[in-house]
């Protein structure tokens, strides 16, 4: 065997070797961003990157169909913007809600997107001025793909993280509404080529409160502590804004209940509120060691009461209840609990 045969050899055998670890074909997406219009359902754009558009291609809602009807040329080596003119007639984009798919010249559908009230929907609607952007990317040699919002639209560019983030903030307890501390949150994950499962999380501090920054998406967040059953929520975050997430009650298993001493006092409780100093909102924790009537309410140091957070009755042990400052000036408040048995209050600050 000359040098030459030698070693093409020992290239094949090579590439050969290789092929199991890329076996797995990559699933191509080529609907890359749509940005809609409230007022019109025709005046969409969509943006499509890495296939040749040829006239009998189309596009089809739950509603509508539309036919290119003329081959489209990229402006640049990755994408094009498609809008109605691009089409053979009109194709209506509802915008509370639908799904859109490219369909290739045999009828195949290459690619969809589905967002807002429609079945199987990845994304809620967008809010006015937002595009749904498509992320797909490699994490642990498993391919990640999911649907975005962008606030600052890059129509015929790459999509990209700018103005497309938001937080998640929430707090966690017990059925009895204690705070609970070192409470994974998972708000993603992904697979090893072993298959191990790698999650991405954040713990709850000691206040029960967490916080996450991520993509402006709808997603799942599973919450896990030992000696409590496992929990989950649907969210959908915004970009560049705090989605405070309602109260997570996380229900203790049976072990955990009778082996856990009472954490209920026969006292009257009134917690410091948190966060403390807070913006816009805040959460309030109390323990009645008894049924009873009960008042909270948010009062200036004027005296003047600004809010009633509530008014009734109540059983014995744990509440809470959250301060929705929105419409109050940044300033020191008091917040006052009274039953007939009890007074209690509290100073926080509101600062915005």
């Amino acid at each position: 065997m000359n040098y030459f045969k030698k070693h093409l050899f020992i290239l094949s055998v090579s590439a050969i070797l290789l092929i199991p670890l890329f076996a797995n074909p990559l699933m191509e997406f080529y609907l890359n961003e749509l940005l809609l219009d409230a007022r019109d359902d025709t005046a969409w754009q969509l943006e499509i990157t890495k296939t040749p558009i040829t006239a009998d291609m189309y596009l089809t809602t739950l509603t509508d169909t539309a036919l290119f009807g003329r081959p489209i040329m990229y402006n640049t080596d990755d994408f094009v913007v498609i809008t109605r003119d691009s089409l053979a007639a009109p194709l209506h984009i509802r915008y509370c809600g639908d799904i859109l798919q490219l369909h290739g010249e045999s009828g195949a559908i290459m690619d969809q997107i589905g967002f807002g009230d429609v079945p199987d929907s990845e994304i809620t609607a967008p809010k006015p001025g937002m595009s749904i952007c498509r992320r797909s990317f490699i994490e642990g040699e498993e391919q990640h793909s999911y649907l975005y919002f962008d606030k600052s639209p890059t129509l015929g560019l790459a999509n990209d993280s700018s103005n497309a983030r938001g937080n998640c903030s929430g707090y966690v307890t017990d059925r009895s509404g204690h705070a609970l501390d070192s409470v994974k949150v998972i708000y993603d994950s992904y697979s090893t080529s072993i298959g191990t499962v790698i999650e991405v999380y954040e713990y709850t501090d000691e206040n029960g409160y967490y916080l996450i920054w991520d993509y402006a998406r709808t997603e799942n967040f599973h919450y896990k502590k030992d000696g409590y059953e496992d929990d989950s929520r649907v969210i959908s975050n915004w970009p560049d804004s705090t989605i405070l997430i309602p109260t997570v009650e996380m229900k203790e298993t049976v072990n955990a209940i009778s082996s856990k001493p009472d954490l209920n006092p026969n006292y009257f409780v009134l917690r410091q509120n948190y966060p403390n100093p807070f913006n816009l909102q805040t959460r309030i924790v109390y323990n009645l060691p008894l049924g009873d009537l009960v008042e909270m309410s948010i009062y200036e140091l004027s005296g003047r009461r600004v809010g009633r957070l509530v008014s009734g009755f109540q059983g014995a042990g744990w509440h809470s209840v959250t301060w929705n400052a929105g419409n109050s000036a940044s300033g020191i408040y008091i917040i006052r609990l009274q039953t007939s048995q009890a007074l209690l209050s509290r100073k926080c600050l509101l600062i915005k």
